[in-house]
């Protein structure tokens, strides 16, 4: 009897995470920006009201079962309690605030991770982002819209934020490459890199800095922690295979005129700003401004803050425009302070000790997630990602990947990837 109760619970839990992942690709569609044929605002919030209902019952069936937080439950949950405290503090106004951004971050990472159970789940998630894109480009191409004016940025044809765009693609290329180095079979190894190098043009012509560096640097950790010890030749494969990365990256970026016009002249400008030399790109230096206006506020109260989400109006107030800051780093320090900031960041602090430190794990998942870490990081200092779905989902997976554990046959765990119970996660 309780054989067959628990080959009825396996089958229930089977069906609400294969469901639950048609819905997030249903979700992840209806929310791509401008191209995709779900992408109605109706059918964004009805998407969004599906994913919601379907978590609600699988959340309640789990629960039934047993069921135990996780740290990253634990570790976004207390940072958001922190952002509605901090708001409440300031005397902030509701409507006016990202306070409804995080708390719909937290609701949704706490759904995906009922769902995100196996490595199957996690290889599907992986996949809804990739099929997404490949689909978006394809529109893209039948609509004519990587056709793109002289300096004009992918989404800026299409009416829409050129980053949101970026966002989308970056993490579906990231996504693809994960899959690529996970991959055992050469022929899908192949299609893996032909789909990389496909949704990498529109990522390219977006002209998102930092959308671009971001999967380079992934596969640049990847490969430096992934060379097995004692073995130079396997090393030097490496290091040649990075250098080959980035020497076809700069020439196709700075050569190919389609892509230096979207990308390669705001990459130059970029550096140049660094290096003081050349003519320095508007919005890199219009960013830095505020970044560094930013710092200057917090010092006025460094360990509590000015007040979550706030910001944007002393930037309005010191003669700016009404935006945030563009770095996650100033915009935590200057909303809550020192507490807001190491409430954010230990968490990354703690995955990244595990990644260099746990010999437990296996190396290929403490390079992937070390190079998921150090990738976001690098992101934080271009972009606000508290609030953004996108990138607390990545930190989901991230956190999911050290769940992978060595049985006592030194084999992977390949069907228990996960599980709520504390005493399973190596990450304690």
């Amino acid at each position: 009897m309780s054989r067959y109760i628990k080959e009825k619970a396996d089958i229930q839990s089977s069906f609400f995470w294969k469901t639950g992942i048609a819905v997030i690709f249903l979700y992840l569609a209806a929310a791509f920006p401008g191209t995709t044929l779900f992408g109605s605002f109706p059918m964004q919030r009805v998407s969004l009201l599906l994913l919601l209902g379907h978590g609600a019952i699988t959340i309640a069936f789990t629960i039934r079962q047993g069921f135990k937080l996780s740290k990253h439950m634990i570790w976004y949950g207390a940072f958001a309690a922190l952002c509605f405290l901090s708001l409440a503090i300031s005397g902030g106004k509701l409507d006016n605030s990202d306070i409804y951004s995080v708390a719909i971050c937290f609701t949704l990472t706490v759904i995906h991770s009922f769902y995100i159970k196996s490595k199957a789940a996690f290889n599907s998630v992986c996949w809804c982002y990739v099929i997404v894109c490949i689909i978006n480009t394809i529109l893209l191409l039948a609509s004519n819209s990587l056709v793109l004016r002289t300096g004009e940025r992918l989404g800026d044809n299409l009416s829409i934020n050129a980053n949101v765009l970026a966002l989308y693609f970056m993490y579906g290329t990231v996504y693809a490459i994960w899959l690529f180095f996970c991959e055992n079979n050469r022929r899908m190894r192949l299609v893996l890199l032909c789909i990389i190098v496909f949704i990498s043009y529109p990522l390219i012509l977006t002209g998102g800095r930092k959308f671009f560096i971001c999967p380079i640097l992934f596969i640049i950790i990847v490969l430096l922690m992934n060379s097995d010890a004692g073995k130079k030749n396997h090393r030097m494969r490496n290091v040649c295979i990075i250098g080959v990365i980035l020497l076809v990256s700069w020439i196709l970026v700075m050569n190919v005129p389609a892509l230096y016009s979207a990308l390669g002249k705001r990459m130059e400008g970029l550096f140049n700003s660094f290096t003081g030399k050349g003519e320095v790109e508007e919005s890199a230096q219009a960013r830095e401004q505020l970044r560094k206006l930013a710092v200057w506020g917090w010092l006025d109260s460094p360990i509590w803050g000015n007040g979550f989400d706030t910001f944007k109006y002393y930037s309005y107030k010191n003669g700016m425009p009404l935006f945030y800051s563009h770095c996650n780093y100033t915009e935590l320090l200057f909303s809550g302070g020192v507490i807001l900031f190491a409430a954010y960041y230990w968490f990354f602090g703690m995955i990244l000790w595990k990644c260099f430190t746990d010999k437990r794990i296996p190396i290929k998942q403490r390079s992937l997630c070390a190079a998921g870490i150090l990738m976001q990081l690098m992101y934080d200092y271009g972009g606000v990602s508290y609030n953004e779905y996108h990138n607390q989902l990545f930190m989901y997976m991230l956190f999911c990947t050290l769940s992978v554990i060595k049985n006592k046959d030194s084999h992977m765990a390949e069907e228990s990837l996960l599980n709520h119970s504390d005493s399973h996660y190596l990450i304690k």
